[in-house]
């Protein structure tokens, strides 16, 4: 993760994150934003379903669904 960031840096870099600024701006309200870096990253050609379980927001353990 990187940051801190400001909306003004941010914007500086469309192709990294693809946000519209109008996004970044209601987004970060009053406050700094950070970056996720990632590493090897890749489409899948499927979208995998995964079941929601409470309490999950973000993150996802791909054992449980991926062989």
């Amino acid at each position: 993760m990187q940051g801190p960031f400001t909306v003004e840096e941010l914007l500086a870099h469309p192709e990294k994150h693809l946000a519209e600024e109008a996004f970044l701006r209601t987004y970060a309200g009053e406050q700094p934003l950070y970056a996720w870096i990632l590493h090897n990253a890749f489409r899948y050609e499927k979208p995998l379903f995964v079941p929601k379980k409470p309490g999950r927001v973000m993150f996802v353990d791909l054992s449980e669904v991926w062989p």
